[in-house]
């Protein structure tokens, strides 16, 4: 399982070990803003759920704590009730989903007039 979303038997023994961050991102392409979290658990909960719509994958990898520039824990409240941070489009025939944006911004929730000011 560890191994399909790119740890290696190094990155394992880091699990427990509180001086790394898990960053997530993509296998095919860096995300902009990727999604770091300093519990191993939320992170790969994350990846899995992501894993089964973000083209090429999703892996996760560890990064030291006093190295990390990225805002740790960010989503995880959120994501630890089943959100994610990516906008996804249902098509409408119900055959498929289409990834509208590789990483939101954020997990705030997603309104007409947050949409509309984006578009401008």
């Amino acid at each position: 399982m560890y191994r399909s979303v790119g740890l290696s038997t190094s990155d394992i023994t880091k699990i427990d070990d509180p001086t790394f961050v898990w960053v997530i991102d993509a296998f095919a392409k860096r995300f902009e803003k990727p999604a770091a979290f300093s519990d191993f658990g939320s992170a790969l909960n994350l990846v899995k759920r992501l894993n089964a719509f973000v083209e090429g994958g999703v892996g996760l990898r560890p990064v030291l704590r006093s190295i990390n520039e990225l805002k740790t824990d960010r989503y995880k409240r959120l994501v630890d009730v089943g959100l994610t941070p990516y906008l996804i489009h249902f098509y409408s025939n119900r055959k498929g989903i289409e990834l509208v944006d590789d990483l939101g911004d954020d997990l705030d929730e997603l309104s007409v007039d947050r949409t509309n000011a984006k578009l401008e």
